[in-house]
């Protein structure tokens, strides 16, 4: 089992590593790298109110950067690992519930998921939750498909003590869940929710020891607990755009296709023509299961999407990145379809692997050969500004995170300014970055007072769901006496370039 379990990891790190530094570091990971700068006591106190993630996965990253470095490979290396482990408890899953086969198959699947792969290319905490999530799975099967019934074990002469390790890394990784991811808190409720309907089946010593790890979970979790309350009621939250239809599909296409980072250039029509058929057998091959083992991923998979879309219809509950928690109920259920007498007929074991390993292909050659940009291309953002270039000047923005890939990308960032009010959302955690960021915060009275003192200035306007802000404001009306050249940069970043009339 190890060495099975260690091929199917070291091939999922492989997959993830080629390439990892080809594309550029886009925003939120830009964010990731400069949050992560901050202090440790910050992001403990403030940090879980300004940002709606966890401190937990900045923390581990300061830790990293500082061992390693804060390169692209090297920034984005832990997301790689934590996905490719992400395949290897996906092999220990199947192997739990049906054997070797299972297993394999489940595993090789996972390592060349194509969500997976892109995910493990991105530097931002969901990744991490994704890893946890399936290490939460694994426990919980281990749990429930456990033979502990009545204190009884074959093989085993201390069932309880078993018992209560299971519980006690349950518990530790619950405790993660809640510290990674918001949405992790409701995965670690299903999960926990498995367990007590087996301890109530096992006796009052199960359900005894079930409910201590709850509570200590819950005691433990609840100062972070208080700040997703917080962030939920925080006027922060109007940052987000309602989701629309197309957006619920997208968290169901990604899982396949690995749409949610729009490396796949195609239509909705071939998305759901490519994705609607694995899903569907992924479904089906529950019923392949032992009944313990389908309830269990049912359960958890199934309900996470079931109280996403009653909670969270118009929000970012059902946002495609958070698909990590379908990742391995996904994988489990192809490859119990394919292992199935049916399966086996059309030689699904050998089709879904190959497919998914053209369409990791298809998004690596596509990007060596530079055919089209997955993300914003900020090299090249960064080289278009300084004497010389198209741009040039102090840079004005709407946006914190347009300012971001200047503290990274160029050798000598020029003056950055952040034009936004106390009263606008996410104010506090713009003024909060701009020391780390190294931009200034200025108010919209202040953008007029650049224009007329200034003979070239780098204009980055941003369009936010409580309207334009102050410079996209400023561009709508006539700019006498400046020259303008607009560069867009792929994927959105468009940088208005101002010079005086007659100005060297």
């Amino acid at each position: 089992m190890l060495s099975l379990f260690a091929i199917v990891t070291v091939s999922a790190i492989v997959i993830r590593f080629f390439g990892i530094s080809f594309y550029p570091l886009y925003f939120d990971e830009l964010f990731s790298l400069l949050w992560s700068r901050s202090d440790p006591a910050f992001l403990w106190r403030e940090g879980p109110v300004l940002e709606g993630n966890p401190p937990l996965y900045y923390l581990l990253l300061r830790v990293w950067i500082r061992l390693v470095g804060e390169g692209e490979a090297a920034l984005r290396a832990p997301s790689a690992l934590a996905m490719a482990l992400a395949a290897g408890c996906t092999f220990l899953a199947g192997w739990m519930i049906r054997g070797q086969a299972l297993g394999l198959l489940a595993g090789i699947l996972a390592a060349l998921l194509p969500f997976s792969v892109l995910l493990g290319g991105v530097a931002r905490p969901v990744v991490l939750s994704g890893l946890v999530q399936a290490v939460a799975l694994v426990l919980t099967l281990a749990y429930v498909l456990a033979p502990l019934r009545r204190g009884t074990a074959e093989g085993d002469g201390h069932p309880w003590r078993y018992e209560a390790v299971l519980l006690a890394l349950f518990g530790l990784v619950a405790i993660l869940l809640v510290h990674t991811h918001a949405m992790s808190v409701i995965f670690a409720a299903l999960c926990g929710l498995c367990l007590a309907v087996q301890a109530v089946l096992r006796g009052w010593r199960s359900v005894l020891l079930v409910g201590v790890c709850g509570l200590i979970v819950l005691a433990v979790s609840v100062p972070q607990l208080l700040a997703y309350v917080t962030i939920a009621r925080s006027t922060a939250i109007g940052e987000f755009a309602p989701q629309s239809r197309y957006d619920v599909m997208r968290f169901f296409i990604a899982l396949a296709s690995g749409e949610s980072l729009a490396r796949f250039d195609l239509g909705l029509g071939a998305r759901l023509a490519l994705s609607a058929p694995l899903l569907a057998l992924a479904v089906a091959g529950l019923l392949c299961m032992p009944r313990a083992a389908a309830l269990v991923l049912a359960s958890t998979a199934g309900g996470f999407v079931l109280l996403g879309a009653i909670l969270g219809v118009n929000n970012l509950l059902l946002h495609p990145r958070i698909a990590t928690v379908l990742m391995a109920p996904f994988c489990l259920g192809l490859a119990a379809a394919a292992l199935a007498p049916a399966g086996r007929k059309v030689r699904l074991p050998v089709v879904l692997p190959m497919l998914f390993l053209a369409m990791v292909v298809l998004q690596q050659t596509r990007g060596w050969t530079a055919t089209w940009h997955p993300v914003q291309d900020n090299r090249l953002a960064a080289r278009s500004i300084g004497p010389g270039e198209a741009c040039d000047g102090p840079v004005l923005a709407d946006g914190s995170l347009q300012l971001l890939f200047l503290a990274f990308y160029h050798p000598a960032p020029p003056e950055r300014f952040l034009v936004r009010g106390p009263g606008q959302p996410g104010f506090a955690s713009d003024w909060a970055m701009a020391g780390i960021a190294g931009y200034t915060v200025i108010g919209p009275e202040a953008l007029d007072a650049h224009l007329a003192a200034s003979r070239s200035l780098v204009l980055l306007p941003y369009a936010r769901p409580d309207g334009p802000g102050p410079v996209a404001t400023a561009l709508e009306r006539p700019l006498a006496g400046w020259e303008r050249t607009i560069l867009t940069i792929p994927k959105g970043l468009v940088l208005h370039c101002l010079r005086r009339s007659g100005a060297d």
